[in-house]
């Protein structure tokens, strides 16, 4: 599948939906326009032109579903970009906060051929520098993962990722990376303050406090639990993996 069929809004619209379902949320207007940081009216508009394309669909309750056709598109740009972070990250140096940003650019680039290529030369990752599965590679979500601010008091946990809709504030990601919140550090819930809209951690760098809007941002699995699994590493292009992943599995076949 070519990613230049498609322009780079409609890849981030299909990404963004692609990461709520993910997510556990159900996908409508307004979280989009959250996460894309755009009007409402214009995530509507957006919406109806990627209907026409037959990439999504809306049913009565206006959550809107990827098609089989998008969801292959959505899993090749998510995965695209993810490559694209590891290769900046783990082989340039590129900074941890800013890799989502420049990875936007770099993604475009790449090709159904040259990301499988890029893959191997990566070591067959199965997951981005910030914790999130690679569709089509044989990763998936740890058992028992939740978001951080649903935790309790004396849990301790094991941060999984870091939400892709996050990953688009350099500030929060930077703040995330100076108190140590990333991939397999271990967080000990001390406080919660409902009232205060406040949790407090202890991280390998020592103790912190989150709001619970920052903390939703990070997925968490208990320390007990076992590690993200997967199925045996493996490539998949993105027609079969709409088949083999999570969120591919809930839109309506077509």
């Amino acid at each position: 599948m070519s990613g230049g069929s498609l322009t780079p809004v409609t890849e981030e619209y299909l990404r963004a939906i692609l990461d709520l379902g993910m997510s556990g949320r159900s996908v409508i207007g307004r979280r989009l326009s959250d996460s894309l940081g755009v009007a409402p009216s214009t995530v509507t508009a957006t919406l109806q032109r990627m209907g026409k394309e037959e990439l999504v669909t809306l049913n009565e309750r206006k959550e809107v579903r990827l098609t089989k056709k998008g969801a292959a598109h959505a899993i090749a740009a998510a995965r695209r970009h993810h490559l694209s972070e590891r290769l900046l990250i783990d082989h340039l140096g590129f900074d941890w906060a800013r890799a989502h940003q420049e990875a936007e650019r770099w993604q475009h680039a790449l090709t159904e051929e040259t990301e499988r290529l890029l893959w191997e030369a990566l070591g067959r990752p199965t997951h981005c520098p910030h914790g999130n599965p690679i569709p089509g590679t044989g990763a998936c979500f740890s058992p028992g993962t939740r978001w951080l601010r649903e935790a309790r008091e004396g849990d301790e946990m094991i941060v999984e990722r870091i939400a892709e809709r996050a990953e688009a504030d350099e500030n929060l990601m930077r703040f995330f990376a100076r108190q140590g919140i990333v991939p397999e550090a271990q967080l000990v819930i001390e406080e919660i303050v409902l009232s205060n809209g406040t949790i407090s951690v202890t991280t390998p760098h020592g103790p912190v406090v989150l709001g619970l809007e920052a903390a939703a941002q990070v997925l968490v699995r208990p320390k007990e639990s076992m590690p993200l699994r997967q199925f045996p590493t493996q490539w998949q292009d993105s027609h079969t993996a709409v088949n083999t992943s999570r969120p591919a599995v809930e839109a309506p076949a077509q």
